[in-house]
């Protein structure tokens, strides 16, 4: 549901609703300084300048501010059970920019956790997805980190090859010229296999990862829908 609709609007909210085709620094500069008045307002207008103060920090890039004050955005959520701000399901939006945030923190356990929940709750969610997947990819286990290291070493010891048969080789060891030219192509072919290679599982893996929990969660939902319809 949406918050309850007066016609009264207190001029501090008339205020900040002029600047909502200013910047998202404007807006939020208005708001930090006049948030002491802000929170002394009615529980409607209150709830949709914190909503609006939320906006402009995630649109501004504040994620680590963003992240405290989402919080609060939906404990508002779960007091009034559903608010629509903008037309937009603010829980699950605040849930999937808390998700986006924390990507962008680096936090990606975190990130992972909150693309799951949105997608608990909304399995046909396009950013749930996508963000559960990136994030995914983002997590390099220790397997992967370990073969982009053996990558790296073969590609620098491709490289070191090449200035031996630069240096030394073709005017000392001409006979061996042709092995250790092979060898510097092999190395360097396999450096690069490893790498691309390890990549692509990597992505395919959290690709299908995402993948099947989705559609685990799109089963729940019909199950629950089954259920529902049946009684």
């Amino acid at each position: 549901m949406s918050l309850p609709k007066s016609t009264f609007r207190s001029k501090l909210y008339r205020d900040y609703k002029g600047l909502e085709d200013a910047s998202a620094h404007t807006r939020i500069r208005f708001f930090e300084k006049q948030e002491q008045a802000i929170r002394e307002l009615d529980d409607e207008e209150f709830s949709e300048l914190l909503f609006g103060y939320a906006e402009a920090l995630y649109s501004a890039g504040a994620y680590a501010k963003y992240k405290v004050v989402v919080d609060e955005v939906i404990s508002c959520c779960l007091e009034h059970y559903a608010i629509k701000y903008k037309g937009e399901d603010v829980f699950l939006v605040s849930i999937f920019r808390k998700a986006v945030a924390c990507y962008h923190l680096q936090e990606y356990e975190q990130a992972v956790h909150l693309f799951k929940e949105l997608l608990r709750l909304d399995p046909d969610n396009p950013g749930g997805r996508m963000g559960l997947r990136r994030t995914l990819y983002r997590m390099k286990p220790e397997k992967v980190l370990n073969a982009r290291a053996i990558s790296v070493l073969l590609l620098l010891v491709a490289a070191l090859v090449t200035a031996a048969e630069l240096l030394f080789v073709r005017y000392f060891f001409p006979s061996w010229a042709k092995t250790v030219e092979w060898t510097r192509i092999g190395l360097f072919a396999l450096g690069i296999l490893v790498l691309v290679g390890t990549d692509l599982y990597h992505r395919l893996r959290a690709y299908r990862e995402a993948a099947r929990f989705s559609r685990a969660m799109e089963k729940r939902r019909q199950g629950r829908d089954k259920v529902g319809y049946s009684g």
